[in-house]
């Protein structure tokens, strides 16, 4: 794909990987359509990037980019956005995360607010309200990781 390259290259830069929805069917994001692959052992195996950005300022090595898919988070996160994801930041109740659903053995990721109501579950909310929020037992949750920052392309 065309690179997407952001902010200065100076020594804070971090390479973080950048993710196409036409890389395969592994990791769909958001309600439709595109998906996404990561690399980072979420997969229980490795693929490879389609392209890389530069985040200055970032310190989490195992960080990674999605590309937002569909229309339930908008008007804040809109189809074709690009996410910072870092694993290493802790997850608060109301933060934006991207989130790996373990259902009975069907694997599904998503991007949504996360909201902690009570110890054994997990609400899983849509910023658009043609969507109803979802709610999981915790045990479901295989991933949880905050989106840190959005990238834009100019």
């Amino acid at each position: 794909g065309a690179g997407l390259q952001g902010g200065g290259r100076g020594d804070e830069a971090h390479r973080v990987q950048h993710l196409d929805r036409d890389l395969g069917a592994d990791v769909g994001v958001g309600h439709a359509g595109g998906h996404n692959v990561v690399e980072a052992g979420l997969l229980g195996r490795r693929a490879k990037a389609d392209d890389y950005v530069v985040v200055p300022d970032l310190a989490d090595p195992n960080a990674f980019a999605i590309v937002v898919c569909g229309d339930s988070m908008s008007p804040r996160f809109e189809e074709g956005d690009i996410l910072i994801i870092t694993p290493a930041s802790p997850v608060k109740s109301g933060d934006f995360c991207f989130v790996r659903i373990d259902s009975h053995g069907e694997v599904t990721s998503t991007f949504k607010q996360v909201f902690f109501d009570d110890e054994r579950t997990v609400r899983l909310a849509s910023l658009n309200t043609r969507y109803q929020a979802r709610t999981y037992p915790r045990e479901e949750i295989t991933g949880l990781f905050r989106a840190a920052r959005r990238l834009e392309v100019l």
